[in-house]
């Protein structure tokens, strides 16, 4: 008898975890919204003609980006797996790095500046905020009451 009640706390535990874990998945499934490349075509109601170079630009763009970001994975992934060697130097690589990050950060700018220069006077103030308000959340968090700063010295008892 004490077996039988086991299983069956057992399988309706797992019915609840399985409910919650698709609650939450779904909830957080839903609540992203869609901001591909038609986001920014859509807040700055790019003309079809604005439109079709920007999808071009943006080919080109994120092919690059890709270029960099794998070259960037392998690197990486070469850097951590050098722990074995002896007398590794991980300069060469870490220079590397820095160099395609640079990169990266270039040809965002180049994207963007382009992305710009297709709007119109009153396109080019709605895109000057939209870039303002995506580098201020994406800048440097500030410790408040429920974020706290890196820790402290580890305490001694002493």
């Amino acid at each position: 008898m004490r077996k039988k009640l086991l299983y069956a706390f057992l399988l309706i535990m797992l019915i609840i975890n399985a409910l919650l874990l698709y609650m939450i998945l779904d909830k957080k499934m839903g609540k992203q919204p869609q901001k591909g490349p038609g986001f920014l075509t859509e807040e700055l109601n790019f003309t079809e003609e604005q439109k079709d170079r920007f999808f071009m630009l943006d080919r080109v763009h994120r092919r690059e980006m890709m270029q960099l970001d794998d070259e960037l994975r392998d690197l990486r992934k070469k850097l951590f797996n050098s722990f074995a060697e002896e007398g590794f130097s991980p300069d060469s690589i870490t220079s590397r790095i820095g160099e395609l990050e640079e990169a990266k950060q270039k040809e965002m700018y180049a994207f963007f500046k382009e992305v710009r220069s297709l709007c119109d006077e009153d396109q080019a103030k709605i895109f000057d905020k939209i870039i303002d308000k995506v580098l201020r959340r994406r800048g440097p968090k500030k410790p408040g009451p429920d974020r706290r700063g890196p820790p402290g010295p580890p305490e001694r008892d002493f």
